[in-house]
């Protein structure tokens, strides 16, 4: 037997709740969504090199199909060198910046996990190379008798 149903907010989302009796255990309540949430997903690439002095910087990027219903993300780093740092920026979007010294020269694990409201998750794991800078070029003039 179903008992009628009441509307409840939760995290400004409009739940069903339905109130079921069970034989022996009493009444139970069932939270019913109005939508299939869906889980996250990355739509940017990670930048996997950085050198030392240079300030390294991702702008991480991430869909939902349920953001339309209101849907938040949330961004999360477990793994990351202590030289960055994560920053969720105002449109559902982070960076994950900073600057390695010499004394990060080296591979350096990331993961980094979007979630959404209902926790439905993705995660993005990736290795940074932090190496030496490249970048420094001696012109050498010819000079033509």
């Amino acid at each position: 037997q179903v008992v009628p149903a009441v509307a409840y907010n939760h995290r400004q989302r409009e739940y069903l709740v339905v109130w079921d009796r069970y034989p022996n255990s009493g009444i139970r309540g069932r939270f019913l969504s109005p939508y299939q949430n869906n889980p996250p997903s990355f739509t940017s690439t990670p930048l996997q090199s950085a050198s030392p002095g240079l300030n390294y910087s991702y702008q991480i990027t991430a869909t939902d199909p349920n953001l339309v219903q209101g849907d938040e993300l949330t961004y999360l780093a477990p793994i990351m060198p202590a030289w960055l740092t994560l920053r969720r920026n105002s449109n559902e979007t982070a960076t994950l910046s900073g600057t390695p010294g010499q004394a990060d020269l080296g591979q350096h694990q990331v993961s980094i996990r979007v979630m959404d409201m209902e926790y439905a998750f993705d995660t993005q794991s990736f290795t940074i190379t932090v190496g030496q800078n490249s970048s420094h070029n001696i012109y050498i003039p010819l000079i033509a008798k």
